[in-house]
């Protein structure tokens, strides 16, 4: 992972930043080599293989959280989200923290939305593999039959 950042800004407010560029500056912008990964990461992700790839590990993903819903129908209500950012949404307050933490545990690392305590967010790199999303729900299906058991 390498440090870059972009302003994106809708074009009304061009005048306000070409009065004075350097009022957003970054530690992290000039940098030759993130521009370089950045460009490659671009390169890559136009690839017509690679948008498949990520639909494929949506689809997924999408079908292994709709199975642990229906067999954990206490706890979880619903998985949702846009291609691989996802998320768990919970019934109840307190649970997608408690997953969070067991999950960690186990040595999956995931948060809980800042914005719905209820919601388990699930956000991996585009690159992940099926072996990886397996090992990963594997893990999530321990904790929730764990907690099924209390």
């Amino acid at each position: 992972m390498y440090p870059i950042t972009a302003t994106v800004y809708h074009e009304k407010y061009a005048g306000f930043f070409r009065a004075d560029p350097f009022l957003h500056i970054s530690t992290f912008g000039g940098s030759e080599i993130g521009c370089f990964a950045a460009l490659e990461v671009l390169r890559i992700s136009r690839r017509k293989q690679f948008l498949d790839r990520v639909n494929r590990m949506e689809d997924f993903f999408t079908r292994q959280f709709t199975a642990l819903s229906k067999k954990y129908p206490s706890a979880v209500l619903r998985p949702r989200g846009l291609g691989l950012m996802m998320g768990l949404e919970f019934k109840n307050e307190g649970t997608a923290l408690l997953v969070m933490k067991m999950l960690f545990d186990k040595g999956v690392y995931l948060v809980y939305s800042g914005n719905d305590s209820k919601v388990l967010q699930f956000m991996p790199p585009l690159i992940i593999t099926v072996a990886q999303g397996g090992e990963i729900v594997r893990c999530l299906e321990s904790v929730m039959k764990a907690l099924e058991e209390r």
